[in-house]
This record gives C-alpha cells, structure tokens and sequence, in this order.
C-alpha cells in the first residue's frame, strides 16, 4: 500500500515519508524472512534453501524490464501502483490460500 501511496504522490514530504516506511517495512521483511527460513528448515537443507532464496534476487532486473515497459505505454505512476497492487494481491492470496504461512504468526 506504501508503494501505490508514493507511486500516485505528488508532495515531496509525503514521498520521502512514504519511502522512509517503505524502507522501514523492507528491512522488517527481510529480517523476518532470513529468521524464518533459518529457524523452520531442517539443518540438512539450510544451505540450499537459502541459495534458491538468494537467487530471488536475480530476478529483478525481469522485473524492472516488464515494470519499464509499462511506464513507457501507461505512465511511472501506473507501473509502480500496478507493482505494488500484484504485491498487496499476492500477499492476501498467499495468507488466504497457504495455511502454514498464516500460522507463523
């Protein structure tokens, strides 16, 4: 929801807010997520765990290439909400669908 706030902001203040709690939230993700895999995978299985996690990574770039090709038909603004509304969507979807995720809670 942060990103589709900063992506339609038109007021610098809000913008750099919006990006310091996006920043903020960014780090609180990659925090739990690290803890989460290291804590929950078996010993055995750890290190390729994390390997396949780290080769998420590289995949940004595809991102970025098909988010870019949007903002040049659809405008920036569009291709971050559009970005950050799959994110909202697939969070629910996940919660909703995958119950030993909802119970790590």
């Amino acid at each position: 929801m942060l990103i589709i706030g900063f992506a339609w902001s038109t007021w610098y203040p809000l913008s750099l807010l919006l990006m310091f709690f996006m920043g903020l939230t960014s780090s609180f993700y990659m925090i739990t997520i690290s803890t989460v895999l290291q804590v929950t995978v078996p010993d055995g299985y750890r290190g390729r765990v994390m390997g396949l996690w780290s080769l998420t990574w590289s995949l940004v770039p595809l991102g970025g290439t098909i988010a870019g090709s949007i903002a040049e038909y659809a405008g920036a603004p569009t291709a971050v909400s559009l970005g950050g509304a799959l994110v909202v969507v697939m969070a629910i979807l996940i919660a909703m669908l995958v119950p030993r995720v909802r119970n790590l809670a």
